[in-house]
């Protein structure tokens, strides 16, 4: 749900996505992110096991911001008791 959230965006504001996979070297010096339900939007910063050279995250924020303006919490449900 959060990419897709973002991928209409994208689209509303005219900003070409596309999928497809990328090596290491193609990423190094790039804005990267790491998109999910709990944490919403991070830049990647690092890589374990190959140097990554992490790009300025100059959009990031402006598009957690823009998430966390959009996201609705989930509905809160009652507690029950266990069962034995």
């Amino acid at each position: 749900m959060t990419s897709a959230l973002i991928q209409d965006r994208a689209a509303e504001l005219g900003v070409r996505t596309e999928h497809r996979r990328r090596t290491v070297q193609e990423l190094d010096g790039r804005e990267v992110w790491l998109v999910n339900a709990v944490h919403g939007i991070r830049p990647v910063t690092a890589r374990l096991g190959r140097p990554l050279r992490a790009g300025p995250a100059l959009r990031a924020a402006s598009w957690q911001t823009w998430l966390n303006g959009v996201s609705e919490p989930l509905a809160a449900r009652p507690l029950t008791a266990a069962t034995p």
